[in-house]
């Protein structure tokens, strides 16, 4: 193999992310600051993939949307406060098939090659983000009350 400048250029530029990633045995979302709902999830998931939530909750097995229902339900047990049997209930199915969702999911995640699907967390992670920081309100102390 023939080192040139240009691709330890490029290696130097791997996102410390990726990185951490490739190093680690177990992918781990990113912590969000507080739980949020089953629901914001299957938005943001559904949103970042340009689908619907129905199509997220639906019973369609085509493999780009089974894969997208098992992303949200894996989101929903890592960054919501809910029980397999809730989540299973938020997505019309039962306990046993959203820990199955869980269980691929991670696999995927865990697979190094697997850098869009880490991306698309990072995006819905990102989505979930914005709703959780709370708007601060600018108060105009030019005016008298």
């Amino acid at each position: 193999m023939i080192h040139n400048g240009k691709s330890s250029a490029v290696m130097e530029n791997v996102c410390e992310e990726t990185q951490t990633a490739l190093s680690s045995e177990e992918y781990t979302p990113p912590p969000l600051n507080k739980f949020v709902t089953v629901l914001q999830i299957m938005q943001a998931t559904a949103a970042v993939a340009g689908l619907s939530v129905d199509q997220i909750t639906g019973r369609d097995r085509t493999r780009y949307i089974v894969h997208h229902r098992q992303l949200a339900a894996y989101l929903s047990k890592h960054w919501s406060n809910k029980s397999f049997p809730t989540i299973g209930v938020r997505f019309g199915r039962d306990h046993s098939t959203i820990m199955h969702s869980v269980t691929e999911t991670q696999k995927r995640l865990d697979d190094p090659l697997r850098h869009g699907l880490r991306e698309t967390v990072r995006l819905i992670h990102a989505r979930l983000l914005a709703l959780t920081i709370v708007p601060l309100r600018i108060v105009d102390d030019t005016q008298a009350p």
